[in-house]
């Protein structure tokens, strides 16, 4: 469904009180609006085509919290329309970043066809990007908590959110049906041994969610995509010259390995494997 506030997005009705919507771009990207009994959270903003703050009023009539997953830009550029935004700590200087023109010009295009033109994106405003950390706590009222987990790999401070009423783990991109790409920076964090120690974490958890739902592609996911990304990483780990294909992003010179098993499909490089000693 498309509403007139913004024509752009494409919006589904997951839950009671919970929306997917479909932000265009590069590589469309799936936010989330889950409405509590006194506020609403609004997990990722996409690529900023469209008014999407307008969109989320027409949604919700509760006061609107804004999240990142992580700090790409595909997830953030539609920050600029709010006041504050929360972020992990760990990707808060990339995101501050990713605000900067010359980034925010490598993520804007318009192609032929696609339906909205380069005017249609948001423009650049100030806002307040505020840092947390593992385990906070979203409160929305009437008993919807939403938790901040902390699973790195794709970004150093990437996280899922587990709204723990309705069961549901919002993964962003820390877990896709399509490869999580795992070849960005130098952090430490932002490797196959990192992804692979906090999604062992999370299928700890696994008995506090009953679906997945991820920032590309299609959602929802079963708990199963966790188990498959834990043994995936796992074999990368003990193996990592072994691959199945190449992931070249568009033409992008980051040429990586892919692997697979059972849904799960990771893309890295070599220096992408081990946390440097």
């Amino acid at each position: 469904m498309r509403y007139e506030e913004n024509p752009f997005v494409e919006v589904e009705v997951l839950a009671d009180g919970v929306w997917s919507l479909l932000s265009p771009g590069g590589c469309p990207t799936l936010c989330y609006l889950v409405e509590g009994a006194d506020r609403a959270l609004l997990i990722d903003t996409g690529f900023g085509v469209g008014d999407l703050k307008a969109l989320c009023e027409r949604l919700t009539d509760k006061p609107v919290t804004v999240v990142n997953t992580h700090s790409h830009g595909d997830h953030t550029l539609g920050n600029f329309q709010f006041d504050r935004v929360y972020i992990h700590a760990k990707d808060l200087d990339a995101a501050k970043e990713m605000d900067s023109e010359e980034k925010r010009a490598r993520s804007v295009d318009a192609p032929e066809g696609c339906g909205y033109t380069l005017a249609d994106y948001v423009t650049y405003k100030p806002y307040e990007l505020v840092p947390m950390e593992e385990g906070y706590v979203f409160d929305l009222g009437g008993g919807h908590e939403v938790e901040v987990i902390h699973t790195p790999g794709h970004t150093p401070g990437g996280v899922c959110l587990l709204e723990k009423k309705r069961r549901m783990l919002f993964s962003g991109d820390s877990l896709v049906r399509t490869p999580t790409l795992i070849f960005f920076g130098s952090a430490p964090e932002a490797t196959v041994e990192a992804y692979h120690e906090g999604l062992l974490a999370l299928q700890a958890r696994k008995g506090e969610f009953d679906g997945l739902y991820p920032g590309h592609f299609e959602t929802p996911q079963p708990p199963a995509l966790l188990d498959d990304m834990v043994k995936l990483s796992g074999l990368i780990l003990e193996d990592p010259e072994k691959y199945d294909d190449w992931q070249d992003m568009f033409g992008n010179p980051r040429y990586a390995k892919r692997r697979n098993y059972g849904r799960a499909y990771i893309a890295f490089d070599a220096a992408h494997v081990y946390r440097k000693p």
